[in-house]
């Protein structure tokens, strides 16, 4: 695997959800309410404080909105206007639950996943929101709900829920009628070494292959996405790996982002550029990503 190479130094203190979208970079610093957009060649980074909390990801939508999730629910924000609006709470009984990752499905409908704040086992799920705002648990229970991706064709899901050190798959069926499950099937395609880090963010190549960033690992781990097969690591200088997406021009550009929340001051010396975002040239390349798609009559 190549050298990864520092892009970005922007320090985000939880750096997360890189999506390559309209020629840029976005992603999101989580614990500082921040969207990022950065565009590589010219240099340019611009940052938005949303709000005084959490934003733990954003999504692109069809209308060119950006679907944001918060601790408690979901927003819509219009970069150009700087506007944000929230669309739907979520009907959570325990107030110390957040939303983490999300990601958008080859149907156009988000699947957000929570996380105890408290680290309570099993009290947290993964949600789906569809066109018309609805919301409907899907997978439950879960811990600490991370990184999502689709195979080409829909027919496969992959998920990770970090503490059990896996990434699992699900057959997939995005127009599953009600009340059936979309999901079903589930199994697990790898599991993680208790020393190696925990699986965080992935993302899929054009091979259906994943990507999946080790948080407490220093490196994103390449994996058969048929039969669990390891294919290879790319080390990072930076052990809090985040997640990962393909992007530009040809999506042919594996984008890495860091964290550096939690670590001492030793560790920051030997860790200088933690929290920044780097890029690797791959063999492979990846695809657009999928698209929230708002409701009609929006």
């Amino acid at each position: 695997m190549p050298e990864p190479e520092l892009i970005l130094d922007c320090k985000c203190a939880l750096g997360e959800g890189p999506v390559w979208h309209h020629g840029a970079l976005w992603f999101v610093n989580i614990l500082g309410g921040e969207l990022h957009r950065f565009e590589p060649e010219a240099g340019t980074h611009e940052v938005r404080t949303l709000l005084d909390g959490v934003v733990t990801a954003a999504i692109p939508c069809t209308d060119g909105h950006w679907l944001i999730c918060v601790q408690d629910g979901f927003a819509l924000y219009d970069w150009d206007a700087g506007r944000l609006e929230p669309i739907r709470g979520l009907d959570d009984p325990d107030p110390g639950n957040r939303f983490n990752d999300a990601k958008a499905d080859p149907s156009g409908r988000v699947w957000a996943g929570t996380m105890s704040m408290r680290g309570i086992e099993d009290n947290a799920a993964l949600y789906r929101l569809d066109h018309d705002h609805s919301l409907r648990a899907m997978v439950s229970p879960v811990t600490l709900s991370n990184g999502l991706a689709w195979n080409a064709d829909g027919t496969r899901m992959f998920y990770i829920d970090t503490p059990t050190k896996r990434v699992d798959v699900f057959d997939f069926d995005a127009e599953a009628p009600e009340p059936h499950t979309p999901v079903r099937n589930r199994r697990t395609l790898i599991e993680f070494g208790a020393l190696e880090g925990s699986p965080d963010g992935m993302t899929i190549d054009r091979d259906d292959n994943v990507w999946v960033a080790l948080w407490g690992g220093s490196r994103v781990v390449h994996v058969d996405g048929r039969t669990g097969e390891r294919l290879g690591d790319v080390e990072m200088p930076a052990s809090q790996v985040t997640s990962c997406c393909f992007g530009g021009d040809g999506y042919d550009t594996l984008y890495v982002t860091t964290a550096r929340v939690g670590l001492n001051a030793e560790r920051l010396e030997s860790e200088p550029h933690a929290g920044g975002v780097f890029r690797v040239t791959t063999r492979v390349g990846g695809r657009p990503p999928h698209l929230y798609g708002l409701p009609a009559d929006r």
